[in-house]
């Protein structure tokens, strides 16, 4: 009867057929009723009466009941009828915390018993709920299960993962939503390319190719597109550098009906400003465009134009544009007022940083979360932490709650800190996260790993990796760039190999230069050069593919393994590798290579080196390279004392060599 009453309460489609469950369950209870009584009248045990394992006894087992202990212990598998019918009314009612903690705690009974809609209506009511963490994690238990889903609930999944800032996940639930025969609709499809066209790095360039990708399928589907179709678009196309595609797409909505708004010239203003000082050109092309069209600037133009005066490093031009603004009745926003913070702290002005801060506040413009963490990792930068513990309060009296971003800028900070027991500092903010109610990101627990790497903690390391691996959203590059480096430092090249090995075995994570540049660094601590020289030509060529010039710290890792093993010409012919691709060599990297030539007495060599290092305005240590010069004489003295011989007296680029230093020599003799 209860369960008839809360049909009658939810006329609703859905809430009709959950009931239909639940009345099917409660039948299955009443027919297991019968059952027993039926067992009871015949002498026969049935299975409710069996002992349960380690002899406990059976609940609802009346004392009066003969018990058979003799008899061989039976293991019941039958999932609880108590758990289902709570997850069912959870449903019905849309007490979806409820069910989530049913689901946690019964997961293998739900998944044995739950109907695919009772299982798509608790992910599709985490979803609307804003609770897209728990809808995620849900979603991986049922499609672990070979659970699938209708269309609509794929599409609110998607929308609560790009609504989490999760758009990597959203992308692979795009996919899943592909797989099981469905397509998202246009609206979800342009919703997730914005997301992924947004993603910063290190995975913004591999997402936003993704989200290039999706663009390229949507224009192949045939669907008609509207404005905000082209808007995704061009975003897609601007932040993978197809900036003149992304322009010709302005006459392409045009002609499709659709001329292009503020909206659109802002997406194209915005790749503009992300190419620094070359790409102000174009800047100011698009906003003569703009003008001629009639398109007036909105307060996003000002701030992106704002953005692309700092990332060119023209800070003034930046300000300029605020006081026109000002002058013009619009005023920068706290979004503008954050970039010009931003530019202050990249000029090392933090004074100035911190007089915006306040000057914002005089105008009436509130600083957001935003606007604090830009300035909190200024000062951790600087490494004043005082002044960041200062802000950090500042902030929290100001009622601005930190985000994820906040704590990961604070908790580098700490990491890094000559303070004592800086770990305990680390972890006792980690544990703030939770008071905010702040999910910890993928930069959290990549933060936590190096600051445990960096004091040693290996063992605290791994069990964080751990801890993220079983998380939804997985370790990335960083994390395994960050354990290939910790291993490396802490003289275990080995397992750093492995890291790497493991990383090459994950399908969500691809190598960039910078793990690739600390897989060549352990290699060559272990001594394998080929495997090294192997890898520096992998880095060398995504170098090249991504338009950045030769990696230095692959090269020099590689030519200081060979100086390790006193092999002066493969050194040499590292470098000069490395010159012709364009790279230019720091101190460090001559350095090496004057070092390991003096100690193989190449003294040509090493003063050809040297003299480069002056024409190239390289400080050259001529000091080092005299002690090292002594302890080839030291160590030539010893064969020559041990072994009787007389050693040549004369040596015309040793002799050459002491003259450039400023040594005694017999150069001129």
């Amino acid at each position: 009867m209860q369960a008839l009453r809360i049909c009658i309460q939810h006329q609703s489609q859905q809430s009709c057929l959950l009931q239909y469950h639940a009345l099917s369950l409660t039948c299955k209870v009443l027919r297991s009723q019968l059952q027993i009584l039926d067992c009871q009248s015949s002498g026969r045990l049935s299975p409710a009466q069996r002992p349960l394992r380690r002899g406990r006894p059976q609940r609802g087992v009346k004392p009066g009941v003969v018990q058979t202990p003799a008899q061989p212990e039976v293991v019941l598998d039958l999932p609880s009828v108590d758990c289902r019918e709570t997850f069912q009314k959870a449903l019905v009612l849309q007490d979806w915390p409820q069910a989530l903690q049913v689901f946690k705690q019964n997961t293998r009974d739900i998944l044995a018993t739950a109907t695919p809609m009772a299982l798509q209506s608790l992910v599709q009511g985490l979803s609307r709920a804003q609770c897209a963490m728990d809808a995620m994690e849900v979603y991986d238990v049922c499609k672990q299960a070979s659970v699938t889903f209708n269309r609509k609930t794929y599409e609110n999944l998607i929308s609560a993962a790009v609504k989490a800032v999760d758009p990597a996940g959203a992308l692979g639930i795009f996919r899943d939503c592909q797989a099981a025969g469905h397509q998202p609709n246009r609206g979800v499809h342009c919703q997730l390319m914005s997301a992924l066209a947004k993603a910063h790095r290190p995975h913004g360039w591999r997402l936003a190719q993704a989200a290039y990708q999706l663009w390229q399928e949507l224009l192949s589907s045939g669907q008609p597109l509207d404005a905000a179709a082209f808007r995704a678009g061009m975003h897609a196309c601007t932040m993978t550098d197809r900036l003149e595609e992304a322009r010709g797409l302005l006459d392409t909505m045009a002609a499709a009906g659709h001329p292009p708004d503020v909206r659109a010239f802002n997406i194209l203003l915005k790749g503009c400003s992300l190419e620094g000082a070359s790409g102000l050109d174009l800047m100011a092309a698009v906003l003569d465009t703009m003008e001629k069209a009639g398109v007036e600037r909105s307060p996003v133009t000002q701030n992106t134009l704002v953005d692309a005066y700092v990332r060119a490093g023209r800070l003034e031009d930046a300000k300029r544009v605020g006081r026109e603004a000002m002058e013009g009745g619009q005023p920068l926003d706290v979004w503008g007022h954050s970039t010009l913070i931003k530019g202050s702290l990249q000029a090392g002005d933090l004074k100035g940083a911190h007089d915006l801060l306040h000057q914002m506040q005089r105008l009436g413009v509130p600083p957001n979360v935003v606007t604090f963490t830009t300035l909190l990792d200024g000062y951790v930068k600087a490494g004043d932490l005082a002044a960041a513990r200062r802000l950090w309060s500042e902030m929290r009296r100001c009622g601005v709650l930190p985000n994820a971003a906040t704590f990961n800028t604070l908790l580098a900070g700490l990491a890094a800190s000559p303070e004592p027991e800086p770990l305990r500092a680390v972890y006792e903010l980690y544990g703030q996260m939770e008071t905010y109610k702040v999910r910890p990101t993928v930069d959290t627990y990549n933060t936590l790993l190096k600051a445990c790497m960096q004091h040693g903690e290996t063992k605290q390391a791994m069990a964080i990796f751990k801890r993220l691996r079983q998380s939804r959203r997985g370790p990335d590059v960083v994390t395994y760039t960050t354990l290939i480096n910790g291993f490396s430092d802490a003289g275990r090249p080995a397992a750093a190999v492995r890291a790497f090995e493991e990383m090459e075995s994950d399908p969500n994570v691809k190598p960039d230069v910078a793990c690739i540049n600390a897989m060549v660094d352990a290699l060559q601590r272990l001594g394998d050069m080929a495997a090294a020289e192997a890898y520096l030509s992998q880095a060398a060529q995504l170098a090249q593919q991504q338009g950045q010039p030769p990696p230095i710290e692959a090269y020099g890792a590689v030519i200081e393994g060979y100086a390790k093993q006193l092999d002066a010409e493969a050194a040499l012919g590292v470098l000069k590798d490395f010159f012709e691709l364009g790279g230019e060599a720091d101190s460090r990297m001559y350095d090496i290579v004057v070092d390991v030539c003096v100690r193989t007495q190449k003294f040509q060599r090493a003063l050809q080196v040297m003299k480069t290092m002056e024409s190239q305005g390289q400080p050259v240590d001529k000091q080092r390279i005299k002690r090292r010069l002594e302890q080839v004489f030291r160590r030539q003295s010893k064969v020559q004392r041990a072994s009787h011989r007389h050693m040549p007296s004369t040596n015309e680029n040793l002799e050459r060599l002491k003259f450039w230093l400023g040594l005694e020599n017999r150069y001129y003799s």
